[in-house]
Parts: structure tokens; C-alpha cells; sequence
């Protein structure tokens, strides 16, 4: 007997490395079409969840073949795929100059100066000094992110030995989605992360040991920041889709995303008909 080859499994098949057998392609699209749907447990993957710019990209399973599928994330992301990806395109949104002033970013608990020269053989860069109040201190930029996008963001940081505090930086998960701490001493260093944004103001943490809290009695320690770049996700990967509020719709939002973590280390998407 011939198997029936859904349109869907064929539509898979005639996309650019296809990455799975057309029967196993069948038998999932099947699962989806006439039965109880497809769950993909552990899928890594960043989402973009901003209004008109839905999509899923780098995912860890090829999504591709569930075009036209209800997809739902972690019980509580929920949408419509749309497309398949065609490649991830990014668009720079910043990029910092700090030759004669501080270029926005504003210190809480410090203070910022721009223009600062032959710093460990670099010039025009950003200096934050801490002030000696027993608190958290950092430095922000407000309205630098749009909530739900993602985004990469590099920038280089040097911190002198031999300070009485500080000797590292901290990044917050409350604003930029991952948690990170950088602690290289006397060179410049590259940090580069990447992230769906969860506020629009991020902040950079000066840290001492294992605390972002803590009280510099002379208020003279000192970070440097420099060639800080933000770039935007404009569009999902070859494995990516996009996503659309409803099946067949033109408006590329989620129709839910109430309550979604949108920087888990991994996700359960339940693939339905649509």
C-alpha cells in the first residue's frame, strides 16, 4: 500500500536542508494534523516576543516542518507558526561614543565621566566612579531596550588592581535576562551577551568579591566602559519561524505570553493543529 504523504510533510521536504526523513516528517505532521500533537521537552531557543516582530529563532529542533501549526511554550506562550526562517538579520541600535561626554548612560550611586584617556592604552572612554554610600552602585542607560525583543550586546570594560572595592562587574537577570559577573583585572575585556530584553533601562553593577551591595569609604574606585554596541534581532533563523497571532494572520504577534520566563536555559512547546 502507498503511504499518503501529507502536504505538509512535502512542503518540509522541498525547504533547504531539511533536517529530518521525509516518514519521520509524515508521522510528526500526522501527530499534529489527527492526533494529540507533538511535545518537544528541553527545546533551547531564543524568543522574540515584541509586538510585530514575533518569531523563534535558533531553536534546537528544526520547527520548520510545523508551518501552519498552534504552538504552545511552557503553558503560556501561544501563537500561530507562520513562516520558516530564512536567516537571523540584525539591525545596530547603539553604538556608544564617550569622546566628549558620558553619551546617555548616568550613574546611580556615582558618578560618570566621559572623554578619559590612556586608560590601559585606550582613550575616549567611560569612567564610573563609586561614591562611599553603603549601597548598590551601577550605571544605566533608560530606554536603550524595547521590552520583549532580543538583542546581542558587547562592550569592553577594564578594571584597575589594588582598589580598595571594586574588582569585577555584575549583569542582572532582572535587566538583561542573564546573569553574569566579570572580574578581569588590569586589561580590557570583551563581554558579549545575548538575550530577549525583560526591561528597557539596562544597568551595569560595580562589584566587590561576591556583593553588588557595599560601601567604598573614600569614594575613589573606579570601572572603565568602552565600545559598548547593541544590535537587534530583526528575523528567525533557517531553523526559526515566525510567529502570528492567528493562523493565517498578517500581524506578527503572540497570542499569549502571559507569565513566560523568556530567558530559560530550555522549554516545553506542545505543537497542535491550528
Amino acid at each position: 500500500m502507498k503511504r499518503h504523504i501529507e502536504p505538509e510533510t512535502l512542503a518540509y521536504d522541498a525547504l533547504p536542508n531539511a533536517t529530518q526523513d521525509q516518514f519521520g516528517t509524515n508521522e510528526l505532521i500526522k501527530s499534529v494534523k489527527y492526533g494529540n500533537g507533538v511535545t518537544l521537552s528541553g527545546l533551547t531557543c531564543n524568543l522574540s516576543l515584541a509586538n510585530g516582530t514575533a518569531f523563534i529563532t535558533n531553536p534546537s529542533v528544526d520547527l520548520r516542518k510545523y508551518v501552519g501549526s498552534k504552538i504552545t511554550i511552557d503553558g503560556k506562550l501561544v501563537g500561530s507558526i507562520k513562516a520558516a526562517g530564512t536567516s537571523e538579520t540584525t539591525s545596530g541600535v547603539y553604538a556608544s561614543n564617550f569622546s566628549s561626554n558620558a553619551d546617555g548612560w548616568t550613574a546611580t550611586n556615582g558618578a560618570v565621566a566621559g572623554n578619559i584617556d590612556s586608560i590601559g592604552g585606550e582613550d575616549n572612554t567611560l569612567r564610573f566612579t563609586v561614591d562611599n554610600t553603603n549601597t548598590a552602585h551601577y550605571i544605566k542607560y533608560t530606554n536603550l531596550f524595547v521590552v520583549g525583543k532580543k538583542y546581542t550586546v558587547s562592550f569592553k570594560y577594564y578594571i584597575p588592581s589594588g582598589q580598595s572595592n571594586i574588582d569585577g562587574i555584575y549583569l542582572d537577570s532582572a535587566y538583561w535576562g542573564v546573569i553574569a559577573t566579570h572580574n578581569t583585572l588590569d586589561a580590557w575585556t570583551t563581554v558579549t551577551v545575548t538575550f530577549t530584553a525583560p526591561l528597557t533601562s539596562p544597568r551595569i553593577f560595580a562589584k566587590d568579591g561576591a556583593v553588588t551591595s557595599f560601601q567604598d569609604a573614600s569614594g575613589d574606585d573606579v570601572l572603565y566602559l568602552k565600545d559598548i554596541t547593541v544590535s537587534e534581532y530583526l528575523t528567525p533563523s533557517t531553523l526559526g519561524v515566525t510567529i502570528v497571532s492567528a493562523k493565517n494572520g498578517s500581524t506578527y504577534n503572540w497570542t499569549s505570553d502571559s507569565g513566560i520566563l523568556p530567558n530559560a536555559a530550555s522549554f516545553t512547546a506542545v505543537i497542535t493543529k491550528d
